[in-house]
């Protein structure tokens, strides 16, 4: 199986010492971003707060999945035409 590999370039010179985080579009030092032993350079492509914002987010989203999905099976049972209504709205 072949991989697609997309290496994105930042758009400004990132001098020794220094990265680019794509997500909030900052050059930052290298100590601001967190160690990740399998990346080619050892650092993640997050800096330290927008990695921190994303895993919020996911969480966030794993709780809505969480409480509709709970929400559409105890549903399902009782009323199973509002259910469907309900599985619409959430995708």
């Amino acid at each position: 199986m072949e991989v697609n590999v997309v290496k994105k370039t930042p758009p400004v010179p990132v001098p020794e010492g220094h990265r680019y985080c794509f997500s909030c579009e900052t050059l930052k030092t290298i100590d601001q971003f967190g160690k990740h032993r399998r990346s080619r350079d050892g650092y993640y492509s997050l800096c330290k707060p927008c990695a921190r914002a994303s895993a919020a987010r996911s969480r966030e989203v794993r709780q809505l999945v969480r409480e509709t999905a709970d929400r559409i099976q105890t549903s399902a049972f009782t009323r199973p035409a509002i259910a469907l209504q309900e599985i619409a709205v959430a995708l």
